[in-house]
């Protein structure tokens, strides 16, 4: 067995006692036309890092060394499993090399982690063609499909954490994209000014309770965890649309998903349009 480097907190020191916070790792769907994907996913999976986080970086290094081959490797961690990638046969698995059928195979034994590992998944999930057609340009489009997506499956951690954790809070990570960085931010800086939102929060709009601080941005070659909310939100994606492969693969997934939601049909701290805001996760 590869030997790996100790790892560091998201704030670059060793990983230390106290109250327990849960790391919660968001990832979105991608997009295609909306003709072909006229649904984005974003995917949420709530990790306990003194419980998991060694676990599970191991678990992705010994199937990066199991699919490449990697004895006597140290760069295990630079090996991220794409699901766009393993999907479509192209970057690391590329078609030349990994058959259908051994790509398949490797997103099956991917979509094990969250039952392996007793991981929650928070899906949002939003109609893309019914929101851009009330959208202006592309790029306001995009961001918020992507805010409000995000926006509902943090409604469902913050249910789950409320429900199953009561005490404790929760920090997100997402991948370090610049739209990413854009989209994300401007939802998340004032959904977690409580202080503010009291008022709006008792009159049934959504203000998370348990999610502290900024936004962790990480690349997922630096934070491996990252993975699952990738797997997650890309094949509930296809599932969406009735990929049978997809299904097939998803169904490993899906008992873990959390479908209880008290904040569904709340209204959103966000800067959008009234009329958009009436989408559920």
């Amino acid at each position: 067995m590869n030997e790996l480097a100790p790892c560091p907190s998201l704030g670059g020191g060793p990983l230390v006692g106290g109250n327990i916070v849960r790391i919660i790792y968001a990832d979105e769907s991608g997009r295609g036309r909306p003709d072909e994907e006229p649904h984005f996913v974003v995917a949420c999976a709530i990790t306990h890092p003194d419980t998991q986080w060694q676990r599970l970086r191991r678990h992705y290094a010994d199937l990066a060394n199991d699919v490449f081959d990697l004895t006597g490797d140290d760069r295990l961690d630079e090996y991220v499993f794409h699901a766009k990638d393993i999907w479509h046969g192209s970057g690391d698995f590329n078609r030349s090399q990994f058959s259908l059928s051994a790509r398949m195979k490797i997103l099956n034994r991917l979509s094990l982690v969250p039952a392996l590992y007793d991981i929650p998944i928070c899906l949002g999930i939003l109609d893309r063609a019914s929101l851009e057609k009330e959208s202006g340009t592309a790029k306001e489009a995009r961001q918020i499909e992507h805010a409000l997506a995000y926006a509902f499956a943090l409604q469902y951690v913050d249910t789950w954490m409320a429900e199953n954790c009561p005490g404790e809070v929760a920090m997100v990570t997402a991948e370090d994209t610049d739209e990413v960085k854009e989209t994300i931010g401007f939802f998340h800086d004032g959904a977690k000014k409580l202080d503010e939102f009291d008022d709006f929060y008792d009159r049934g709009t959504f203000v998370t309770r348990t999610i502290v601080d900024a936004v962790n941005f990480a690349p997922k070659h630096t934070s491996p965890l990252l993975q699952i909310a990738d797997h997650c939100a890309f094949l509930a994606k296809r599932t969406s649309v009735g990929c049978p492969h997809a299904k097939q693969i998803w169904n490993n997934i899906a008992p873990k998903v959390c479908r209880k939601n008290k904040h569904k049909g709340a209204s959103l701290m966000m800067a959008v349009p009234v009329k958009l805001l009436d989408f559920s996760g």
